[in-house]
């Protein structure tokens, strides 16, 4: 998402509104960043609790398995290079294909369960990092995944709100 301000309009919109629709599945927009500011705030990465889950003022995230540091560095380090909705397996170069591939078979089975405290502010949602599109056979990073766990809050709120002002 490091990349949103090079996005084309119709890209920009799309984003925003996937965004959005995960913003009122967990509570609002204030639990929404409340949960990103928890993720940046943390000593260590969150995704590697052993616990696996993710208490913020509005909800928790849950997932499946523990992942290990040197995966997400890997996501650090693609994630701001990574194109929207672009193959993240497109063949660069053998050293980095056999990284992403290994990424991919790590992270595609886990799943992330986001829920808020209380029923009424929604229904929760859940997510995996990286999405297969068997139209086009391209496997992507989740691009809700990457602004949740990997872009900055002032991003995240720059995105969220662009769908209001190309509304206006």
């Amino acid at each position: 998402m490091q990349n949103f301000d090079q996005l084309n309009k119709e890209d920009k919109i799309k984003l925003s509104a996937l965004l959005n629709q995960k913003v009122k599945q967990i509570g609002g927009k204030n639990f929404f960043l409340n949960m990103i500011e928890t993720i940046e705030q943390a000593s260590s990465h969150p995704l590697v609790s052993n616990a696996c889950r993710l208490d913020f003022e509005g909800g928790s995230v849950s997932w499946n398995k523990v992942l290990f540091q040197d995966k997400i560095e890997q996501l650090k380090m693609h994630a701001p290079s990574s194109r929207l909705w672009e193959d993240f397996l497109a063949p660069i170069d053998s050293a980095h294909s056999k990284k992403a591939l290994n990424l991919v078979r790590t992270l595609s089975p886990v799943e992330f369960i986001f829920k808020p405290k209380r029923f009424e502010d929604g229904s929760g949602f859940m997510l995996k990092a990286f999405v297969q599109d068997p139209t086009t056979a391209k496997t992507y990073l989740d691009p809700a995944f990457e602004a949740i766990f990997f872009t900055p809050k002032e991003k995240v709120k720059k995105i969220l709100e662009f769908e209001n002002k190309t509304v206006n």
